[in-house]
């Protein structure tokens, strides 16, 4: 009796559901039985691929990198790349035309660097050179006469630039041509100069100086690779060469004075403006070589008279006067 009561308060209620909303209402399925469904496999995922590294040349097209230099370049490190094409040319082959890698003064990256000096004759007076006055020497005009020897026109070219009037002499006759032609003046590697050369301070810097600085020196040029890499790369690798043409740990400086006779006005002018009054001059020069000579042909003496600006061949010097010469 109550199980009928539940149910006729069941559809009563649903009526009233059906009355308010206007539409039928859809009963709400039963459950079907649920089949469970096993889960298959899933494919792992793909590991990811890296780009394939290019392999070097000689590997992808079977020939050795060719190899070549412009004008100008070095004899030295010409000489030295060559060697290299020599002892591996499994790898390298020196070309002298279009090459995979050149040896240049133009852009690329930096394999060396070469000092060039502008250099007289040896009896040449004047010690230095202002960077317009040797242009004009090698553009034919001013006091000097500018003789380049054959290995260094194209490499002056560079350097002072194109349109020279300068003479060129074969590079055995360089020196005599320059002494025969004074004043006379040539630029060439630093490497090269000669005891009948002396290198010409340039705007007042001198080559020679312990202190000197290729970076800003205006004559040093920088010999570079260019070429695709990665050819570049390997023969930068394999270089083995010089990386420069000066070198100051293979120098060595000598100065050597003429006769210091202290005496007479000499002395006398020691006396006047004081005992380093004659060193103020050459004092850098010597103080900057590794060995100075001072050739001294005058006794020093205890008793040695005040100086005689006039004099006469009886020669001494005071002892006080030795603090010059250290």
């Amino acid at each position: 009796m109550n199980g009928k009561r539940h149910w006729l308060l069941y559809l009563v209620l649903w009526g009233t559901l059906v009355a308010c909303s206007g539409s039928a209402a859809v009963p709400t399925p039963w459950p079907t039985a649920i089949i469970p469904v096993w889960p298959t496999a899933v494919p792992p995922s793909p590991l990811p691929v890296s780009e394939p590294t290019p392999l070097p040349p000689t590997a992808v097209s079977g020939q050795p990198i060719r190899l070549t230099a412009a004008p100008g370049i070095p004899a030295e490190i010409v000489a030295a790349a060559q060697q290299i094409a020599q002892q591996n040319p499994a790898q390298f082959q020196w070309v002298d035309g279009a090459a995979d890698v050149t040896l240049t003064w133009e852009e690329g990256r930096p394999l060396a660097q070469w000092v060039y000096v502008a250099a007289a004759p040896f009896a040449t007076v004047p010690d230095s050179i202002d960077r317009l006055d040797l242009t004009a020497a090698w553009q034919g005009a001013g006091d000097w006469t500018f003789v380049a020897a054959e290995r260094d026109a194209a490499v002056t070219a560079v350097l002072l630039g194109e349109g020279s009037a300068a003479a060129v002499a074969p590079d055995e006759a360089l020196v005599e041509r320059l002494w025969e032609a004074r004043p006379s003046l040539t630029i060439l590697p630093f490497d090269q100069l000669t005891p009948e050369l002396k290198a010409l301070q340039l705007d007042g810097v001198s080559p020679l100086a312990p202190d000197f600085d290729p970076a800003s020196w205006p004559l040093a040029l920088a010999v570079n690779v260019a070429g695709e890499e990665p050819a570049v790369s390997q023969f930068l690798a394999a270089w083995n060469g010089p990386a420069t043409n000066r070198d100051p740990a293979k120098m060595t400086r000598v100065a050597m004075t003429g006769v210091t006779a202290l005496v007479r006005a000499t002395a006398y002018n020691m006396e006047q403006f004081g005992i380093l009054w004659p060193g103020e001059e050459v004092g850098p020069i010597l103080r900057g070589a590794d060995i100075a000579h001072i050739s001294n042909e005058v006794s020093f003496a205890p008793d040695c008279p005040y100086p005689n600006p006039i004099g006469g061949t009886t020669f001494c010097s005071r002892d006080s006067y030795f603090a010059l010469i250290e």
